[in-house]
């Protein structure tokens, strides 16, 4: 009987020993292909964010540069339009200036013999302008001087109005790419300038005498117009220097990314 249970006992041994062993193996199993899945989830999951991360900083890349892009190109815009809008400006500025100021004086005609006055209405800069018909109205006038200016200022009148235009239809298809400040101040100039050749122009075709366009333009214009001259300076200036600092940062940025 002891024998039996000795045996008994022994059996039972074994059993608890295999059972162990394949208990074992099957955890050392089971351990094994759950780190190598977890592992390769981990993998996967990981090469998924870099791949998303790429993928945003490509995004926030290109958004940058598109932003940067546009912002040099308006930088150029605005670069290129103001010094000819200024340009135009001073242009029609200084004729207006010319044609309407108070203090002209016309070639004393009455004054010169036949001869000088002949050559004067033929040759003479003020003359080649003029049509033939002009030209015998000044010869048969009594009064040559006067008649000479009453031919004369419609020319005078007519490029004070081309040099306005020229400014008015520039300003108007590029003016969008200045400041709106600057922009406002280019227009007032503009406007008084008109209002004085418009002044002026009807003074002469109606003997009337309305001045106060034309003083206006005379006393405030000059002020107003040195003062645009330092803005628009500064703005050309600062326009440059904006751009080498966006080119600067842009680099660096680069080049740190």
């Amino acid at each position: 009987m002891i024998e039996v249970l000795n045996n008994l006992a022994a059996v039972l041994g074994y059993a608890v020993l295999a059972l162990t062993a394949v208990s074992g193996t099957v955890w050392w199993i089971f351990k094994t292909f759950s780190e190598r899945w977890l592992n390769a989830k981990f993998a996967e999951r990981l090469e998924t964010l870099k791949h998303e991360q790429q993928k945003e900083l490509a995004e926030l890349k290109f958004a940058i540069d598109a932003q940067m892009d546009r912002a040099t190109k308006l930088h150029q815009q605005e670069f290129e339009t103001l010094p000819k809008a200024w340009r135009l400006l001073v242009n029609s500025f200084g004729i207006a200036r010319e044609v309407t100021s108070r203090m002209q004086s016309t070639p004393d005609l009455n004054s010169m013999s036949d001869v000088q006055r002949e050559d004067f209405l033929v040759e003479g800069v003020i003359g080649k302008e003029l049509a033939e018909w002009q030209r015998q109205k000044i010869r048969d006038a009594t009064d040559k001087t006067a008649e000479l200016r009453n031919q004369w200022e419609p020319f005078k009148i007519a490029r004070a109005k081309r040099a306005s235009a020229k400014f008015y239809k520039y300003f108007r298809a590029n003016g969008i790419f200045i400041r709106e400040s600057l922009k406002t101040k280019f227009d007032n100039l503009d406007q008084m300038v008109l209002a004085a050749i418009s002044a002026h122009q009807m003074n002469f075709q109606h003997r009337t005498r309305e001045l106060k366009a034309i003083d206006r333009l005379a006393d405030d214009g000059e002020a107003m117009i040195k003062a645009l001259e330092i803005e628009v300076q500064k703005r050309l200036w600062d326009s440059t220097a904006t751009g080498t600092e966006s080119n600067d940062s842009g680099e660096n940025s680069t080049s740190q990314r």
